[in-house]
């Protein structure tokens, strides 16, 4: 019996190494005809199909890569299962492509009528119907590349998706490799165009360059940032916002984390106010057009209520044109 299950192996392994040879040889050839081009002057319709098959199969596995899932970080976990705040029900972006794209239309409404510097970073001329679209589609790569786990960020809807809002929590930030990935290399041809390309790039590094400078001390950079908020309140109404907001405010108050976010709209800076934000600093944006941005912080545990006066000492940082 041991000698012939030692035959056996011997037999199984022999066969086994002709097949690969085999498969070798034949592999080879088949690539020698491509590179000379007889099999495709032969097969045309077959070549052609197989590539259409490869390119298929390999953009399903590269959009199951972006669309991956994995475990929560420990800022994440409180917001995995869906809640409700004041009767509303509130709950993660879905990691799917038709929750990605209502989510990102929502911001893009909101910003179009109460974000100048997102509307200015935009190519010159688009009629509201096309800046919608171009921002719907910014939102859309944003969206893609911060809903998932690996991002590392908190992305919010309300009901119906009338309210959306992005979080980073403490050591989180925005990753431009996975923006990039994610379809963010056609920002020149789907947004900016090239004369404005410069802008909106120029201005996120001044404000991150500006967060780190004022959360340095005493927050030791420990801190939730507001990245996006997008909600179909009108008349200064706060209901909607308040759903994507208040569970991380809460969530910030339990840890005793403040909170930060910027505004550069009268309107959005009221609305944060509402929740507890403080002026902390002025820095001007674009000096020709006359628009500023107002940064906010939200110690732990503030009062909130209606518009609060700017923190004592609240500098004024000017932002020279070139840097966007």
């Amino acid at each position: 019996r041991r000698r012939f299950c030692s035959c056996t192996l011997v037999f199984d392994s022999r066969a086994e190494a002709v097949h690969m040879d085999a498969l070798r040889i034949r592999t080879s050839r088949l690539w020698e005809r491509l590179q000379d081009g007889d099999l495709c002057r032969k097969h045309p319709v077959a070549i052609t199909g197989a590539s259409v098959v490869v390119a298929g199969l390999g953009f399903l596995a590269l959009k199951r890569l972006l669309y991956r899932e994995g475990p929560p970080s420990e800022y994440q976990a409180p917001f995995v299962e869906a809640k409700q705040v004041e009767g509303s029900e509130v709950k993660r972006i879905e990691n799917t492509s038709a929750a990605i794209t209502a989510a990102a239309a929502t911001l893009a409404s909101s910003q179009q009528n109460d974000h100048p510097i997102i509307t200015m970073s935009a190519r010159e001329g688009l009629t509201p119907d096309s800046l919608h679209r171009a921002l719907t589609w910014l939102n859309s790569v944003v969206l893609r590349s911060v809903v998932p786990m690996e991002s590392g960020a908190i992305a919010l809807q309300g009901a119906n998706n009338r309210a959306v809002a992005i979080w980073y929590p403490p050591h989180a930030g925005f990753n431009l490799s996975s923006f990039l990935k994610c379809g963010g290399w056609l920002y020149v041809w789907k947004f900016s165009g090239w004369d404005r390309w410069r802008r909106f790039p120029g201005v996120g590094a001044v404000l991150t360059a500006t967060r780190k400078r004022l959360m340095r001390n005493p927050h030791k950079q420990v801190y939730y940032y507001l990245m996006s908020l997008g909600s179909a309140d009108k008349d200064g109404s706060t209901a909607l916002a308040a759903a994507v907001l208040r569970p991380v405010l809460d969530e910030a108050d339990k840890r005793g984390i403040p909170c930060m976010a910027e505004s550069s709209s009268p309107q959005r800076q009221q609305l944060l106010e509402s929740f507890g934000f403080r002026v902390v600093q002025e820095g001007a944006v674009w000096q020709k057009s006359g628009l500023k941005i107002m940064y906010l912080v939200r110690e732990a545990g503030a009062e909130e209520g209606g518009a609060t006066a700017p923190a004592a000492g609240v500098q004024e940082h000017k932002m020279g044109e070139a840097s966007v």
